[in-house]
């Protein structure tokens, strides 16, 4: 028994089996009307196979990525914002491969900040993607007092952003990165960012 192929294709009116058509099976073809008892059924087939599609693409995709590495960063970890250490590094491979879609990121780490001189060094946190653009918003962890003494201060940091991927980007690469500034040239400052946690939701934007 050979099974209808199916195409993904909106049919605008089922045909009708009329009195003067030959009712032979067969591989259906509506132009020279053979196989017509197969017409419209693969017409409804055809419909079901684009409505799944539709529904398929209509639906946002769900993902949680977590790396949980805790490395540490030396002042100043950087001197700008494009040579900020790369701390963690993650990479999201698209549910809709071909097509456009927009990825809704939610991101958080734990920062620790050690900063044993003056001036208080500040650490900066934030997401870019690999070519080292700033995609997030910059998360600031820094302490203005006491006078002397060494001091750790640690705080949540994250945010929300939407990331417009192309239909060239099979995959969209991640990167969390630490910058510190603020202190002296020389300072014993350290951070580190302990863990990343990314709550991603895709939705598809053609098709």
């Amino acid at each position: 028994m050979t099974n209808l192929t199916e195409d993904a294709t909106w049919i605008d009116g089922i045909y009708q089996i009329e009195t003067t058509d030959p009712v032979i099976g067969g591989p259906p073809n509506i132009a020279t009307k053979s196989g017509v008892p197969n017409i419209a059924a693969q017409q409804l087939a055809n419909r079901t196979a684009w409505l799944k599609e539709q529904l398929n693409l209509s639906t946002p995709r769900f993902t949680r990525i977590f790396d949980d590495a805790n490395p540490l960063v030396a002042y100043p970890g950087g001197t700008s914002h494009a040579d900020a250490v790369v701390t963690h590094e993650v990479s999201y491979l698209s549910a809709f491969p071909g097509l456009t879609s927009t990825l809704y990121i939610s991101w958080s780490s734990l920062l620790r900040l050690y900063t044993p001189d003056l001036p208080r060094a500040r650490a900066r946190a934030f997401l870019t993607n690999a070519a080292g653009s700033i995609i997030s918003n910059e998360e600031y962890v820094y302490d203005s007092g006491p006078a002397t003494g060494s001091v750790w201060i640690w705080g949540n940091v994250g945010g929300f952003l939407s990331y417009n991927r192309t239909a060239a980007e099979a995959s969209v690469t991640l990167q969390q990165r630490c910058l510190m500034d603020t202190a002296s040239a020389g300072s014993g400052a350290t951070a580190s960012i302990d863990k990343l946690e990314l709550l991603i939701v895709e939705v598809a934007r053609d098709g």
